[in-house]
């Protein structure tokens, strides 16, 4: 009796093929539909890092601009030196191409200036006496519709600078579009 026993376990070693196939299928469909779900939770995951790079860079270079004009910005020129926004109703919106320049100091005769322009794709800041440039932005987003103009309401009020642009990122499929828009005071003009 247990020799018989014996003889049958050794008998029953593999599978079926019928197992097999059960088998097999089970992992046809089951390892596809597991690529599917991975690969739609990282396309997702990059789309989501596109759009966070798009507003960190937009929001920090519009942050450095507001923050040298309200901190450094005495009086603004265009690119031929002459003073702009200096008169009550005054407005200025430089053509495109010409810089519109922030001047920092203007004691003894000094005049030095800084300004921002669209280079490119990106947003550079240049800073003059001796003259440094730097980027804004990266090349991972597009700048476009760089523009920057100023106006002054009254001689009692500050002159206003107004910056607007708009950053985009593209994945290759969709394209994220965010603008950005503001407005500041040269607080310590004449």
């Amino acid at each position: 009796m247990f020799i018989e026993k014996d003889k049958n376990m050794f008998k029953k070693k593999g599978f079926t093929l019928f197992e097999m196939l059960i088998v097999i299928s089970l992992f046809a469909i089951l390892l596809p539909t597991i690529f599917a779900i991975l690969s739609t939770i990282l396309r997702q995951q990059l789309r989501l890092y596109r759009i966070v790079e798009a507003k960190r860079q937009g929001d920090a270079a519009m942050s450095f601009m507001k923050n040298q004009i309200l901190r450094q910005g005495v009086a603004i020129e265009d690119e031929m030196g002459q003073a702009q926004c200096n008169d009550a109703l005054d407005e200025y919106s430089p053509p495109f191409g010409d810089n519109f320049r922030i001047i920092i100091d203007k004691s003894n005769g000094n005049n030095e200036f800084y300004y921002f322009i669209q280079s490119g794709q990106m947003i550079g800041y240049v800073r003059g006496m001796p003259i440094i440039s730097t980027s804004l932005t990266t090349n991972i987003v597009t700048v476009i519709n760089f523009h920057i103009s100023c106006f002054r309401r009254s001689l009692n009020s500050p002159p206003i600078i107004e910056i607007s642009y708009t950053v985009q990122s593209t994945d290759g499929i969709n394209t994220i579009i965010l603008p950005y828009r503001t407005k500041v005071r040269l607080i310590s003009a004449p």
